[in-house]
């Protein structure tokens, strides 16, 4: 077969066969991942649905291959380059693409990566939109904030939402703004921004605004400047709503150019409808609440640290008011990582921490190898030979740092001294006045201990500098005696640096402005009545208003009048409507008008947890069709992709409500399923990461074990405690170990002494390190009463011994003489001296 190479990119390449005259588009790699094929795979079915004129014909697909129809053409930009076109030519071809791109969008492809090297234009002036690489079918939220050379899309084309910095989703709109910079290059030969470095060029596309091309070519009429200027408008809202309507007005100028007509005056847009439901993604009525976050992250840029707590009911909005700082941040280089809490995974210690710190890593390995190098030499020389007490909460570090030597077992408090100081170190060393912090922490109130903790050492840390700490949590939830309430009091007693921000209900003002806005539409009396049907049952709850809005919209009682050109409803068949007034019940109902299949999807998904993964979900789902299943759940809005195969529910309240549909019956049956799927289909490495998990699902099905699940939990929980031990959080230690003993059955020192004598002895340790001392003596009494052998015992009466030191007990004494009876032999001692879990004792027994 005769090739010739047409184009050569990072993942692929295009080349000619020159006999059929067919494109083919291949993987660079010769052993593409799985991801790699999906991916590409994905963009096959994508054009498969496309049958435009403009857009290159599919042919077929092999593994690895897509076959596409041969179009002689060049790019547009190297045809525009030596050509001395009339300006009414130029406006010809924008209008042809304009129109073609109003045809993929209303397929509803969005493609992602317009530039003038992905136009093509024949001979004949036809136009042909190419390389659907990154295109999709999804309105995605993706925070992107690690090196801007690895953004999809080429950067100098790139919607400001696209670059994952702005808070805002990336829908049919970032093409138009793509198409702005591209007519900006062709009407002036120069690009809208000029930046040399990514960074400096992504705050350009957030903040600068571009030069008016009519200054940089006079020859350009100031009607198509104001064209242009209009799509390159930063907030998506601003632009053209339609490619549809700006081919209108391209059409309404080039007829004035052709005729030889003054260009008038005109206003833009005037046909510009989408008919789409766009709520605008910004903050409504929180101006003040901005303000105080923004500002605080100022201060921080000048080298403090600071705790910023965002409390409010769910659904008020806290987490789009803190992923305000994203922009703000780009101009410093700094970064921001965050994690959540999650209302079914509250026994897995450091869980949004851990999530927020691999965000970090993700972060750097996105850098190149100089900068990872940098990196990996200021962690190591901050944590030095602890290195393992980071690994072992979180492994991808070693991608970064390396394989860690196993540390020493120390004892309790030793253990949660070292843990601290290793985070403290850790973390002054990735905050600098180059790369300053945001750490931002969902849901506080389901915080365990230790990570509450975590938080008070971190913002009362006087050495640190350049980090800003947001915790949001809902106040609802809290009470006075909760664990963070205690926490925050201790914080406070021991900082000034804590900035407060309640978030409540929106307010009627904000509710009838964001109407006004997403409908266009005066705010007269129509728009009120609409605005007191909705507050009626949302009472402004910020998620639940965007809902019900949607709901409507979707029961096509509010919808556009094409005819009129504006929006429509009837206020009395609104009213009259049997809408819930409870979110979740609304939730619910969405879900259950979703097909069967797709239901048992989300079921399964809420009960892995708010975030996912694409494998995860493939082992416990029937169904091979997961990619289908999650593409329809996608486009019902309620999860999104957040990264490579992995998944969020776009709210709690969504998996709250795929969690409720579940059977109460059957909730045990599902979670104990999970768990035995994933712990027999894990490898070693990967059960032991997700070893919480697994254990979890287990603990929530133990009212209908077998036998054999019974042993499998045991053995579980007693691991689990023994990791959470590690990581120095002992509540969570506790919790399992408390769980494996309730599983043993009564007969069990008789049958299977060794682990019965293991598991009794970490629970007993576990309640001495969480100081709860009438529980320690009843365990150990327990204990003696079953030990058989002398060691055993001579073991738990050290323990009793630390104890017994703590209260004061005037048994003391007698317990050491006990001890020392036990004894009798040097190396017996040394067997117990090596394997003691607590050294405080040490200098006592010297002396």
């Amino acid at each position: 077969m005769e090739t010739t190479l047409l184009h050569q990119g990072t993942h692929s390449l295009v080349v000619l066969d020159v006999q059929k005259q067919q494109i083919i588009k291949k993987l660079s790699s010769d052993i593409p991942s799985e991801s790699e094929l999906q991916k590409f795979k994905k963009e096959y079915d994508i054009l498969e649905e496309v049958e435009i004129l403009g857009v290159r014909k599919v042919l077929a697909y092999e593994q690895g291959e897509i076959i596409l129809e041969y179009v002689a053409g060049n790019s547009l930009k190297s045809f525009f380059k030596d050509r001395p076109f009339k300006l009414s030519e130029r406006l010809e071809i924008f209008q042809q693409i304009a129109k073609i791109l109003a045809k993929v969008h209303q397929t509803g492809i969005i493609h992602k990566d317009i530039n003038p090297s992905n136009i093509l234009i024949t001979e004949n002036k036809l136009v042909y939109l190419i390389d659907f690489g990154i295109a999709s079918k999804f309105t995605l939220r993706q925070p992107n904030l690690g090196n801007p050379e690895k953004l999809e899309g080429t950067l100098h084309y790139i919607s400001p939402e696209q670059t994952g910095r702005m808070n805002r989703s990336v829908d049919y709109r970032t093409d138009l703004y793509a198409l702005g910079a591209t007519f900006y290059e062709l009407l002036t030969g120069q690009v809208p921004f000029e930046e040399k470095e990514a960074i400096d060029l992504v705050h350009a596309h957030l903040a600068k605004k571009p030069q008016n091309p009519t200054e940089l070519n006079e020859n350009i009429p100031p009607q198509i400047s104001e064209i242009i200027l209009k799509l390159l408008e930063k907030n998506p809202e601003d632009r053209y709503q339609s490619a549809l309507g700006l081919a209108k007005d391209l059409e309404k100028l080039w007829t004035y150019l052709e005729s030889s007509n003054p260009i008038p005056a005109f206003a833009l847009g005037q046909e510009d409808f989408s008919g789409k439901l766009q709520i605008p993604e910004k903050l409504y009525g929180r101006e003040k609440e901005r303000k105080v976050i923004l500002d605080a992250f100022e201060r921080v840029k000048l080298g403090v640290v600071e705790l910023t707590l965002v409390a409010g009911y769910s659904g008020t909005g806290k987490s789009v008011l803190i992923n305000e700082t994203h922009r703000p941040l780009t101009s410093t280089k700094g970064y921001f990582i965050e994690g959540k809490f999650d209302q079914f995974k509250r026994n897995i210690p450091f869980s949004a921490w851990i999530q927020a710190f691999k965000n970090f890593v993700d972060l750097l390995l996105t850098e190149n190898e100089e900068t990872l190098a940098h990196w990996k030499g200021i962690i190591l020389e901050s944590v030095g030979e602890n290195g393992g007490v980071l690994t072992e909460v979180i492994p991808s570090l070693e991608l970064i740092i390396g394989k860690q030597a196993t540390v020493s077992e120390v004892g309790g408090q030793e253990s949660q001294n070292r843990f601290n100081y290793v985070m403290q170190n850790f973390v002054r060393a990735i905050t600098t006045e180059e790369h300053p912090l945001i750490i931002f922490i969902d849901d506080l109130q389901w915080a365990d201990l230790a990570s509450l903790n975590l938080l008070k050492i971190l913002v009362t840390d006087k050495e640190n500098a350049y980090l800003l700490c947001v915790g949001a949590y809902r106040d609802n939830e809290v009470s006075a005696t909760h664990s963070l309430t205690t926490t925050l009091k201790e914080i406070e007693a021991d900082s000034y640096n804590i900035n407060e921000i309640q978030i409540g209900n929106l307010s009627k003002e904000a509710v009838l402005e964001m109407l006004a806005e997403t409908l266009s539409f005066p705010k007269n009396e129509k728009l009120r009545v609409l605005e007191e049907n909705i507050l009626s049952k949302t009472q402004g709850n910020a998620f639940f208003t965007h809902q019900f809005l949607k709901n409507l919209y979707e029961e096509e009682l509010l919808k556009f009048d094409f005819e009129e050109k504006r929006w429509a409803w009837d206020n009395v068949k609104i009213q009259a409507a049997n809408f819930t007034d409870n979110v979740v019940e609304l939730m619910t109902e969405k879900v259950t008008k979703l097909p069967e299949n797709i239901q048992s999807l989300l079921k399964l998904a809420a009960c892995i947890g708010n975030k996912f993964d694409f494998d995860t979900l493939k082992m416990i789902v029937a169904t091979p069709d997961v990619n289908s299943g999650l593409e329809r759940t996608v486009l019902e809005g309620l999860i999104y992709p957040t990264k490579s195969n992995q998944y969020k529910f776009v709210h709690d309240r969504i998996q709250q409500a795929a969690y409720t549909l579940i059977p109460e019956n059957q909730k045990q049956e599902t979670h104990l399923k999970i768990g035995y799927i994933l712990y027999q289909q894990l490898s070693e490495e990967e059960r032991e990461e997700r070893l919480f998990d697994i254990s979890n699902h287990y603990n929530m099905g133990k009212e209908i074990f077998t036998e054999e699940d019974r042993q499998i939990a045991i053995e579980l929980n007693q691991e689990a405690a023994l990791k959470a031990k590690a990581s120095a959080s002992f509540d969570t230690m506790l919790n399992y170990a408390q769980q494996a003993k309730d599983l043993l059955t009564e007969d069990t020192w008789q049958h299977n002494y060794a682990q019965t004598f293991s598991i009794y002895h970490i629970f007993a340790n576990a309640a001495y390190l969480n100081r709860k001392g009438d529980k320690v003596i009843g365990i150990i009494e327990k204990i003696l009463q079953n030990a058989q052998d002398p060691l055993d015992k001579a073991e738990i009466l050290l323990l009793l011994m630390q104890q017994q030191a703590e209260d004061g007990s005037e048994r003391l004494v007698q317990t050491a003489h006990d001890l020392l009876r036990i004894l009798k032999y040097r190396n017996s001692f040394k067997r117990i001296w090596k394997n003691k879990m607590n050294y405080s004792l040490q200098g006592s027994f010297k002396r």
